[in-house]
């Protein structure tokens, strides 16, 4: 294993970058990390989102909350008031005009009304005092206490009176003049029905701001609660300084975003992140609260989460790293052990015995080095069988040179028999022709050494075969030649178009038993050499053309077989390029069609 690491290190260092080991980690971990780093921020962008949205139902659930525990405070102080007055000793005493002295039965009276008073303030927490003030008497009354006009509790009850002369009932805040303390109070009066009189008092329940403040905005210095009444001012908030007054001289901003309407949003005001949430109330009409809550009561939460999403990335990206290596690693070793053979390739098999057997770890890794393996052992054996032929075609040259026929002796030799069998026969004949013809041809094909020759001469060689067939057949067969005379001096492979021909007749008239035509056509198609040999025999059927076609366009040389249409192909295909060769159409019973296509080569170009 140690060695294994060290090689592939070595591998490193000196194909750097180039190194597939290195650029597939390198590929590997980018195709792991970015979509988790992309996962990761779309998950922390979904889960802010869902935060926020979390955050701003919290807020309006709890402004929720508070306010109903206010409504129900409130609306039992109203309701409370309503008893209160309607009680009988209290009508009495804002009805009837005391003396002074107090009579036994007026004292009697103000002392249940103040049993009454004295149980109310002590069954809830929130009350500071009970007011019951006497219009006609000018006298108020509350909880332990009988006070006159020359109390100093008494200076302040005029101004907060007075804020509403027309009233029935209503809410306001005031400040009690010897604790200086802020009072959120209800006041319901007691009209008279009696003309002469003026309204016959009113009851008032004093409810301290602070005992309410500890139910409504808790403990918590983050948050702040507006409670606006119909008129829209406030009367309650933390903040004493804003009671009385409008949201819009104490809080613009906060008022500006009223006027565009939401039950609970986020903003930014003065530059912090607040949770802004309103909602009406639901007992008093026109009545609303508003809550205004900063973001660092829920900070927190979020940082865990932020900080847990960190952790979690970063964990991620390592075990990451370490999977992209490794799959690295895993994914190198066949290319190392590849390696290791080509650098041990005069002898491979040391990495097949190091290699685990085939029939217990066979894979594509192991068929690679397998063939490998066989290819190295093939190579020798091919260089060692080149070696042996190499001798033996030296061998071959020094017999082919020593056996070499002077091509005279075959002209000669030819002309003998042809003379003697004139002689035999009284004159020339068929034989002697066909003799003639023969020796001609053999002169053409020996003679020339180059394998190009000119057109016309290869045309040349056609017309002596044909000749030849034409003592055979007679008038069996009939040739055409349509030239153009351009091209007769342009290049074409010796010996290509005989071999057309005598397809043509063994395989096409012949076949047919009927007479038959040969038409030979050359003509130039765009920047190429057109050599048709067309036959009307029987044709090809569409599968062995489709057959013939198919093999034209692989190299398949075929040396130990006749002459025929594939050989031409290719000898063609060597010559002048792949682009170039034969092609057959044909139909069955109308004759066939094989097109040779040539380059334009003549004396002065050269073999492309």
């Amino acid at each position: 294993m140690k060695k294994m690491d060290l090689k592939i290190w070595q591998y490193i260092r000196y194909y750097r970058f180039n190194s597939i080991l290195l650029r597939n980690f390198i590929l590997i971990m980018t195709l792991i990390i970015i979509p988790l780093v992309g996962i990761s921020v779309y998950v922390y962008s979904h889960n802010d989102a869902n935060m926020r949205g979390e955050i701003e139902r919290s807020a309006s659930n709890e402004l929720a909350r508070t306010r109903d525990s206010v409504d129900m405070i409130l609306a039992e102080t109203e309701r409370f008031t309503v008893r209160i007055k309607s009680d009988p000793d209290v009508m009495l005493f804002l009805s009837q005009r005391h003396s002074s002295p107090l009579a036994y039965e007026d004292a009697q009276r103000i002392l249940r009304i103040e049993q009454i008073m004295q149980m109310a303030e002590m069954t809830s927490p929130y009350i500071d005092s009970i007011f019951i003030y006497s219009e006609l008497n000018d006298f108020l009354l509350s909880v332990g206490s009988r006070i006159n006009s020359q109390n100093p509790y008494y200076k302040w009850w005029p101004v907060m009176y007075a804020e509403q002369p027309h009233s029935a009932h209503f809410w306001i805040t005031g400040e009690e003049p010897e604790s200086k303390q802020r009072t959120l109070s209800f006041v319901n009066r007691r009209v008279s029905y009696n003309e002469k009189l003026e309204n016959s008092g009113v009851v008032s329940i004093n409810m301290d701001i602070t005992a309410l403040g500890g139910l409504i905005d808790g403990d918590i210095p983050e948050r702040s609660i507006y409670i606006l009444n119909s008129q829209g001012n406030i009367v309650y908030n933390r903040a004493i300084e804003k009671l009385n007054r409008t949201l819009e001289e104490t809080d613009p901003e906060l008022s500006r975003l009223l006027a565009d309407g939401f039950a609970s949003t986020i903003v930014e005001l003065k530059d912090q992140n607040y949770v802004i949430s309103f909602m009406p109330s639901a007992a008093l009409d026109g009545w609303s609260y508003l809550s205004v809550v900063s973001l660092q009561l829920y900070q927190p939460e979020r940082s865990r989460i932020i900080k847990l999403m960190v952790v979690l990335l970063v964990v991620s990206i390592c075990t990451s790293i370490l999977l992209a290596f490794i799959i690295a690693v895993k994914g190198y070793s066949p290319i190392r052990k590849i390696m290791s053979l080509i650098e041990n390739k005069e002898n491979p098999f040391i990495m097949l015995t190091k290699s685990p057997s085939p029939t217990k770890q066979w894979n594509e890794t192991g068929y690679i080095l397998s063939n490998l393996t066989a290819s190295f052992h093939q190579s020798k054996n091919i260089e060692t069988e080149l070696q042996e032929k190499y001798e033996l075609l030296r061998k071959a040259q020094a017999v082919a040179l020593q056996a070499q026929i002077n091509p005279h002796f075959l002209y000669n030799t030819l002309e003998s028999i042809n003379w003697k069998v004139m002689r035999l026969t009284n004159g020339k004949n068929e034989a002697s022709q066909m003799l003639l013809s023969l020796s001609a041809l053999l002169r053409l094909t020996l003679e020339t050494e180059e394998d190009l020759v000119p057109i016309s001469k290869e045309l040349e060689h056609v017309k002596l075969y044909m000749e030849m067939q034409k003592l055979r057949y007679k008038d069996k067969i009939a040739f055409n030649f349509v030239v153009e005379e351009k091209l007769l001096d342009c290049k074409i492979v010796k010996l290509v178009l005989q071999p057309l021909v005598e397809n043509a007749i063994y395989y096409g008239i012949k076949q047919s038993g009927h007479n038959g035509t040969i038409t030979i056509r050359v003509f130039a198609r765009g920047s190429s050499i057109v050599v048709r040999v067309r036959d009307n025999g029987v044709g090809i059927p569409p599968e062995m053309v489709f057959e013939l076609n198919d093999s034209f366009k692989h190299h398949h040389l075929q040396e130990n077989k006749h002459i025929g249409l594939r050989n031409v192909n290719q000898r063609l295909r060597l010559a002048f390029g792949e682009q170039y060769g034969l092609s057959i159409r044909s139909r069955p019973g109308a004759g066939t069609i094989v097109e040779m296509t040539l380059p334009v080569l003549n004396e002065s170009s050269r073999t492309p």
